[in-house]
């Protein structure tokens, strides 16, 4: 199956996994939307939809909503129905095993990792939801605000207590995707990119915590910090000490300490070190490394500064 990329390639593609005989295109030199029927005998019906503008996303999902309400509903398709609008009792969103099955086949058709339609399979979450009513927003909403295990044991006890996701998880992110699959596999109106907005937004501000408490992992400590820390490193394990030394001295990765091959005078420069090749452990290959020592490390045991090594 092509890729399906546009909001109109996904509704028709949606449609074809429904079976239904009939699609949805734009019409040439107008700016509205036609539904056409594929006939028995080998033609087509077709009917322009004014009001449902190509160009519009939104227009295209409604419309398709509409023309796949009306195609399951009837044993032949009702164009009058079309054109007064979908009856009252039409459902206007799928229940979640409709949508589960239409994600799975469109994740499959797209020949990407699969990894993504856990929840869509087997005894994944939206498998387990009810079958008997329409899926909404406030589902999805749910799911990618909490922990899967608390969704699941509040189906089975009702009183159960839903636990938060921590956003700063892969877990969470992964929960993001799914929001994002559901999406462009044409279910845009459970779930809105508003609600991804909403999702990333909350990583963010974490992400701003952390950083304003001084507890963001990217954050590169100050040299002060490191050579606080290593004198306390030394003291309780003076190998260990050196170790961690050459790690911020050189820029070297931990698994590279064990390959140095010469330090100080067995370099072509004082005070560089070598890393060895030694039988492919070391990806990046032989290479010397400029140290980064701090003015007081004369008077110090190891006072370095963090400096990636020059290659």
């Amino acid at each position: 199956m092509a890729n399906l990329t546009s909001a109109l390639d996904r509704a028709n593609g949606m449609l074809r996994l429904s079976g239904l005989l009939v699609r949805i295109r734009e019409r040439r030199h107008s700016q509205w939307l036609s539904v056409y029927q594929v006939l028995p005998g080998g033609g087509t019906r077709e009917r322009a939809m004014r009001g449902y503008a190509a160009a519009d996303p939104e227009a295209v999902e409604r419309l398709y909503e509409t023309v796949r309400a009306i195609a399951k509903q009837q044993p032949t398709f009702d164009w009058d129905a079309l054109s007064s609008g979908p009856r009252t009792n039409v459902r206007q969103q799928p229940s979640w095993p409709e949508i589960c099955q239409a994600v799975v086949a469109f994740q499959r058709g797209q020949g990407v990792n699969m990894n993504l339609v856990g929840p869509f399979k087997g005894q994944g979450y939206f498998r387990l939801l009810p079958q008997d009513r329409p899926a909404t927003l406030e589902d999805v909403r749910r799911f990618a605000l909490h922990t899967t295990e608390s969704l699941k044991e509040q189906l089975e006890e009702p009183s159960a207590v839903l636990l938060p996701m921590a956003t700063h998880r892969q877990g969470f992110r992964q929960k993001r995707e799914v929001v994002s699959l559901l999406r462009r596999a044409g279910f845009g109106r459970i779930a809105p990119h508003e609600l991804s907005e909403d999702l990333k937004g909350m990583v963010n501000r974490k992400k701003l915590a952390l950083v304003a408490a001084g507890q963001s992992r990217r954050r590169i400590p100050s040299t002060a910090a490191i050579e606080e820390w290593l004198d306390q490193v030394i003291e309780e394990d003076p190998l260990w000490g050196w170790v961690f030394a050459m790690v911020a001295t050189y820029g070297l990765r931990p698994h590279e300490v064990w390959h140095i091959d010469g330090l100080l005078c067995a370099c072509p420069r004082p005070g560089w070190s070598a890393i060895s090749w030694a039988e492919r452990m070391v990806s990046s290959g032989w290479r010397s490394c400029e140290p980064a020592i701090s003015p007081s490390s004369s008077t110090r045991t190891a006072s370095p500064l963090i400096r990636s090594g020059t290659r």
